[in-house]
């Protein structure tokens, strides 16, 4: 995980500014729909510098009492989650009167199992209408009883059911991780196998992954066997995750009863210093046909993964890739 200096840094980036600006969108709908304060409109992991929520203020979808506090209206509106006690005096020195959970993700949701959900106030926030990870952290995999775990994505299937829970909510997930990936052979071998096996099935996202990743990648995941290689370039490894992330989410939850729309499958940084990242907007809306045809569902999921991909550039230009 990135020291405190280095995310901070990676904030300011042009970059993190344009991903702001792509997450507005969303949270601007929900207001004008005139959403209630059943649960919180927004989930963060905003950082000592919150600079997500002070966009939000900036653009005046959070409002501000006249001494800088958060309005009474809107208190209900943003919970900030952070364990780091420098950051939470500095969350609550910038917007007094948000809503802290001095906690790390983890402990707010129990843990990645599905052993132990939240209760109280952190059932009501882990169900938030939007939730923003934003993290520094590169996708990590582990072997349970011969099961191959992504524990990221595991807590992404506890917010899910989560938001399932009667009354049902549906909502949006925005996810940024580091874009290196560090699996062994296995693990590597897995998501090869997975992702090929999608466009030997698809060949809409065969199209799409061959666009964003290039053919060689595609094609190495088409052999068979696998060729597995123990080096890939920051972007190759970047436009593997564009493809995967999305694709394993709805994998993991189209028999739930969940539709996974990737609205937005960003990449940037990898170059002049910068660390390669990757960001996604993903809209989970309720889809009854989940215990009719859920291979339905999943298969109209896949091939939205690649329906809006982007670049954004180190002068925070952003390209259609």
């Amino acid at each position: 995980m990135a020291r405190p200096v280095d995310r901070a840094m990676n904030a300011q980036r042009p970059e993190k500014r344009v991903m702001r600006d792509l997450w507005l969108p969303c949270i601007q709908r929900l207001i004008d729909a005139g959403v209630d304060n059943s649960v919180p409109l927004y989930l963060t992991l905003c950082g000592a510098e919150a600079l997500d929520i002070r966009h939000l203020i900036d653009n005046r979808l959070i409002k501000l009492t006249n001494t800088g506090a958060i309005h009474p209206d809107d208190l209900n509106r943003v919970v900030a989650v952070e364990f780091d006690q420098e950051a939470i005096l500095s969350i609550k020195r910038l917007l007094p009167g948000l809503a802290v959970r001095e906690t790390r993700l983890q402990s707010l949701l129990h843990g990645d199992t599905q052993l132990r959900y939240p209760t109280g106030v952190h059932y009501d926030d882990c169900r938030a209408r939007v939730v923003n990870l934003d993290l520094d952290n590169s996708l990590e995999a582990r072997n349970d009883d011969d099961e191959l775990i992504f524990p990221l994505l595991q807590l992404v299937v506890k917010l899910a059911r989560l938001h399932a829970e009667r009354p049902r909510i549906d909502w949006t997930l925005l996810l940024t991780l580091h874009g290196e990936i560090h699996w062994d052979d296995g693990v590597f071998g897995y998501v090869a196998e997975f992702l090929g096996e999608n466009c030997r099935n698809d060949p809409e996202f065969e199209r799409g992954f061959r666009n964003t990743a290039g053919n060689h990648i595609v094609d190495s995941f088409l052999q068979q066997p696998i060729a597995l290689k123990s080096e890939y370039s920051k972007l190759e490894q970047q436009s593997i995750l564009m493809a995967f992330v999305p694709k394993k989410i709805a994998h993991l939850l189209h028999r739930d009863g969940w539709k996974v729309v990737t609205a937005v499958n960003v990449r940037y940084g990898g170059t002049n210093a910068r660390a390669p990242m990757v960001s996604w907007q993903m809209d989970f809306k309720w889809d009854r046909r989940y215990s009719t045809r859920p291979e339905v569902i999943y298969r109209e999921c896949v091939r939205e993964v690649f329906m809006n991909t982007r670049q954004i550039t180190a002068r925070g230009a952003l390209e259609i890739i």
